[in-house]
């Protein structure tokens, strides 16, 4: 198997959960952490991905708060389930905490190893806080989209002024 990225993963998984998503959501900031992909079903139950693709940040991910923090019964803001994703073998799911599922990707597909229990059952009214994420995205996207094409324009205007002098 070719090294996976990463960001292929993030596509994959967005692609598994066509039609079965309310949000599908790479590299975001929902429960307190970066979520590697996040995803809130139509039925309102929200999946947290946590993306690995070496062995050694696997195991780096367990001193992560997170994991207190998924595991606590207390009323923080906790995904409904939550799955690892890794290279196929790349770990057991006798490794994975009780807690979370493990799905293994090839180059072409995502297989789940071991379905993620429920974390607990109440179902998340995110609406409001993606919203916001949502809006501040979308403002720094048109700011880098308008500087680019001010770029652009720039760069279009040195290759004329340089087509010009050496006519």
């Amino acid at each position: 198997m070719d090294s996976i990225s990463e960001g292929k993963i993030q596509n994959m998984l967005n692609s598994k959960y066509i039609g079965n998503a309310k949000y599908k959501v790479p590299n975001i900031f929902v429960f307190g952490w970066e979520s590697d992909f996040f995803l809130q079903k139509e039925n309102g139950y929200c999946y947290e991905f946590e993306i690995k693709i070496s062995r050694s940040d696997f195991l780096a991910d367990f001193k992560k708060q997170r994991h207190i923090n998924i595991q606590k019964q207390e009323k923080k803001l906790r995904p409904n389930k939550f799955y690892y994703v890794v290279p196929v073998g790349m770990v057991s799911k006798e490794e994975v905490p009780n807690y979370a599922g493990l799905m293994y990707v090839d180059d072409f597909s995502i297989i789940t190893i071991k379905e993620a229990p429920f974390i607990h059952k109440e179902k998340l009214k995110l609406e409001n806080n993606l919203c916001h994420k949502f809006y501040h995205y979308w403002v720094n996207q048109k700011i880098e989209n308008r500087d680019l094409r001010n770029n652009i324009k720039y760069q279009d205007s040195i290759i004329q002024k340089l087509t010009k002098s050496k006519i």
